[in-house]
Order: structure tokens, then C-alpha cells, then sequence
């Protein structure tokens, strides 16, 4: 008699939204190896077309420091993923526990409207800079710009809302004190 047939279910919503996540971190790490990677090679292509007489590009610096800013970015999204960002923290540290996590969520939230604020200007800077622009390049870096600070501002409003979680969590019990050990040498 063959086994029954094995029903095998969709995947959760959770698990699909896990996929979605884990890929956009590699797609942001494989951007910013490419990046790291291009700026390395672009920056070592002058020293060694000098030493061994291979030739050399034009535009090779103004390419470096668009990528630096490229990376730049990214690697702001890379710290800001991973709650690893330059923080001036002053209140924090007198604060209890829950007062530090309502205090990130209003930083989150001011952060993360600044970085809205920041992408409107930014895009109508691009706009208006767009014509003037020669390269792609420098079109390229006009497009980074705005859409950099939008990729942070929901990165932002995600911790304080994160943090606006743990903040109305109630703390958990205290843990009950163990039972004594027994003595040396008795046996229960």
C-alpha cells in the first residue's frame, strides 16, 4: 500500500516576509562588496598603470569619489539595519530601561521625518541640478541622493516602532530565588 500523499502548505506569511528580508540584507551586502570592491580597484588603477605602463582613464578620480559617496550610503543603510549607527546618546544612559526605549521611539520618529525631509530636498536639488548633470555618473549620483534618505526613513520609523513595542511590554516577573543547594556529601 503506497504512503499517503504528503500535503505540503504554502509557506507562512512570517517565513515569506523572513525570505524577503534575509534577501534584501544580501542584495544590500552584495551592493556594498561591488561598491568596496570598484572603489578599491578604481583607486589602485592609476599607481598601477604608472609602475607598469598600462594605460590610464580620464575621470577616474571623479568616478572615485562618486562611488565613495555611494558607499557612503550604503553603508549608512548597512548601520542603520543593523542598529549599529552613530548615536549621541546623552539622556539615555540616566534613563531606566523603559524610559531609554521611549526615548529611542521619539528619536526613531524625529530621525526618520528628518530623512523624509532630507529626501524632498534632496530630490529637489536633483531636479533641478538634472540638466547640468553631463555624465551618467553624476545623474546616477543625483538619483542616489533622495533615494538613500527614503530608503533610511522607514528604516527609522521600523525601530521606533520596534522600540514602541518593548516599551509597552510589561516587564517579565522577577525570578522566583532557587532552592538551596543540598550540602556536601548529603544525599536527598
Amino acid at each position: 500500500m503506497p504512503p499517503p500523499p504528503v500535503s505540503i502548505s504554502p509557506p507562512s506569511h512570517s517565513t515569506r516576509i523572513r525570505r524577503r528580508l534575509r534577501l534584501a540584507r544580501r542584495s544590500e551586502d552584495g551592493l556594498f562588496l561591488l561598491l568596496l570592491g570598484g572603489l578599491t580597484v578604481l583607486g589602485l588603477w592609476p599607481i598601477l598603470a604608472r609602475n607598469t605602463g598600462l594605460p590610464s582613464f580620464n575621470g577616474l578620480e571623479i568616478i572615485n569619489r562618486h562611488l565613495l559617496l555611494w558607499l557612503t550610503l550604503a553603508g549608512a543603510l548597512a548601520a542603520v539595519r543593523g542598529h549599529a549607527h552613530i548615536t549621541v546618546d546623552v539622556a539615555g544612559p540616566y534613563l531606566p530601561r523603559r524610559g531609554r526605549l521611549w526615548l529611542y521611539v521619539v528619536t526613531g520618529i524625529i530621525t526618520g521625518l528628518a530623512c523624509l525631509l532630507f529626501a524632498w530636498q534632496a530630490g529637489r536639488f536633483s531636479l533641478g541640478e538634472w540638466g547640468s548633470a553631463h555624465t551618467t555618473v553624476e545623474k546616477a549620483t543625483l538619483i542616489l541622493l533622495p533615494a538613500a534618505f527614503l530608503a533610511l526613513a522607514p528604516r527609522f520609523c521600523f525601530q521606533a516602532w520596534r522600540d514602541l513595542r518593548h516599551a509597552w511590554r510589561r516587564p517579565p516577573p522577577p525570578a522566583a530565588d532557587p532552592p538551596p543547594a543540598p550540602a556536601a556529601g548529603v544525599t536527598p
